[in-house]
């Protein structure tokens, strides 16, 4: 059998149309070189050879020399090799045709005296796809990652074979370039990786595993973006943007999202001038990550783009990006080893991410949602709280590593319970009346006495009422040292009226709690250099006998907890 494309022709058995893209399109279409070829496939085993039109009246877009070069690099081992014949050719087409050698024979005219009967040989097709595609379809690697990234990522992703349809869609649109059509034809001669890493399977099962809002945004998530990183995010909610006229992300949800994912160019192309450096502030992808950080800085962000460039890097994180990753170009390599380790990059890259968010974010939430509530009520104490919420944001979400930690201390997260602790301050503003030189408390519509300030500037005292005295004191016992609270202090008993509140906010099951977490306070050594004794003010329930411990991310909780139940009114599970 003879095919033709067509060309209406005796000699050919079957007459196959050329495929365009666009077809209705009232300007030039684009031949889909590749889609045209597969139909091919049905007739693979009875095809002698092939009958091509050297030109398209009114298509400009046609080249001949591209159809001839599709022909070469399909997969089939015959069809590739196959005889073929061009008709209709100028002297120019027929001059490449010859200078080509590659079995093929040109024809001036629809006459076609002998069809060519030998195919090529092995040897024959290596030189010739030695030479194809060596043009790059794009000016440099940027453009190439974002074509040719997806299909790399997904396939890497692709374990079980259960992506096999979204890769080979993926594969067939990249085929229509000739570049990346001989790239997927060279990959299959790369030996594959012996075994998959466990920590791959491991980071990758876990992603899989859990139930997250996932936003992409990328230009190109059409392209297969969205099904490359879709495949990480099995059991999520994955919603895409491409950031065109209808399809836009709206920053005002992204507290919606438990992680963002924003390619850095969503508009321009690539520069090779100075504006690519002192310019980059004013990419599209970090003016839209500095708007997302606006809304809410505690969602995690990860800036993903072709660029490999160091200030692409420093300018993503100075806008907030907590994240960078750089996508997979062929101009950085081809190998299996090269994607196994950019693909376990991102794996690396994204579970940090939310290791780090599942940490801190719902502390900042719930200490956000805290100043918020207040400052209804009271704008001054909502402000503090405001601005000790960004004071423990910024110090838990610099990443030590553990050699800082181990030999230098935990600044950071020592720096962020101080000021979870001094919320106390704002609950003594909050709470606290005071009229003439008594001192009152206030919760909801009830006010309570609490103690009374005698003397002169000098020589100050507050003397606690005796009802505070009587229901805030713990009696002794076998295995309690009790609580007897000092009636007489010289600076404000900042300590009785913390569980004078929490006794009559009906929380008085936090009074042990808040003693233990205190007694931590009191002895890190950014407040003592070295340990003190003392005498344990509350100890009760699950902190009566416990030894005290190093601080850990669990006390920030803990104490957070205290102080969102009292100032908001509702139970937390923290």
């Amino acid at each position: 059998m003879i095919i033709s494309f067509d060309v209406e022709l005796e000699i050919a058995d079957k007459t196959l149309p050329i495929i365009w893209d666009r077809p209705n399109s009232p300007g030039v279409k684009t031949p889909q070189y590749h889609k045209t070829l597969m139909q091919s496939m049905d007739y693979v085993d009875e095809i002698k050879g092939i009958i091509l039109p050297a030109i398209i009246p009114e298509q400009l877009e046609y080249d001949i020399i591209k159809m001839l070069d599709h022909i070469r690099l399909l997969n089939d081992k015959k069809l590739n090799r196959v005889p073929v014949s061009v008709v209709n050719c100028t002297t120019n087409i027929s001059d490449l045709i010859i200078e080509r050698d590659d079995g093929v024979e040109p024809f001036q005219d629809n006459n076609i005296d002998i069809f060519p009967s030998e195919s090529l040989s092995n040897i024959n097709l290596q030189k010739i796809i030695g030479v194809i595609g060596n043009d790059k379809p794009f000016a440099e690697h940027h453009g190439l990652a974002n074509e040719w990234g997806q299909y790399r990522l997904l396939s890497q992703l692709n374990l079980n074979g259960e992506f096999d349809v979204d890769l080979n869609e993926i594969r067939q649109n990249l085929s229509e370039v000739r570049y990346f059509k001989k790239l997927l034809l060279n990959e299959k001669k790369e030996s594959p990786i012996n075994g998959i890493d466990d920590r791959f399977k491991l980071l990758l099962n876990n992603l899989r595993d859990k139930k997250l809002n996932v936003a992409i945004i990328d230009d190109k998530v059409k392209n297969g973006w969205d099904k490359a990183y879709g495949a990480i995010f099995q059991n999520s909610d994955v919603i895409s943007f491409d950031e065109s006229e209808n399809n836009k992300f709206d920053t005002k949800t992204s507290s919606d999202f438990d992680l963002i994912i924003l390619d850095l160019r969503l508009e321009e192309e690539v520069t090779h001038d100075d504006s690519e450096i002192f310019g980059i502030e004013e990419i599209s992808g970090i003016k839209l990550l500095i708007e997302i950080k606006k809304c809410d800085p505690s969602v995690p962000v990860i800036i993903c783009t072709a660029s490999n460039k160091s200030w692409s890097y420093d300018a993503a994180i100075n806008a907030g990006a907590d994240g960078f990753w750089t996508k997979e170009s062929p101009d950085f390599g081809m190998s299996l080893d090269y994607r196994f380790n950019n693909t376990l990059d991102l794996l690396n890259t994204i579970d940090k991410v939310l290791k780090w968010s599942a940490d801190i974010r719902p502390m900042y939430r719930a200490m956000s949602e805290i100043a918020d509530d207040v400052n209804e009520i009271n704008v001054p104490v909502g402000k503090s709280i405001s601005v000790k919420t960004k004071i423990v944001f910024s110090q838990l979400h610099s990443q030590r590593s553990k050699f800082i930690e181990n030999h230098y201390g935990q600044s950071g997260l020592t720096t962020a319970y101080l000021a979870i602790c001094s919320l106390v301050n704002d609950a003594v503003s909050f709470f606290r009346r005071k009229v003439d030189e008594n001192f009152s408390l206030i919760v909801g519509e009830h006010e309570y006495e609490f103690c009374e300030l005698l003397g002169t500037d000098k020589d100050k005292q507050f003397i606690i009422c005796d009802d505070v005295i009587d229901l805030i004191k713990i009696e002794k016992t076998e295995i309690n040292k009790g609580y007897n609270p000092i009636k007489v202090n010289y600076l404000f008993p900042e300590k009785q009226f913390m569980n004078f509140l929490l006794e009559k906010s009906d929380l008085g099951k936090y009074r042990g709690r808040y003693g233990f977490l205190s007694k931590i306070r009191n002895h890190l050594d950014i407040i003592h250099s070295k340990p003190i004794s003392e005498e344990f003010d509350v100890a009760v329930g699950d902190f009566q006998n416990a030894d005290l411990p190093k601080l850990e991310l669990i006390h920030l909780y803990q104490m957070l907890e205290i102080f969102y139940v009292l100032f908001t009114g509702k139970s937390i599970k923290i």
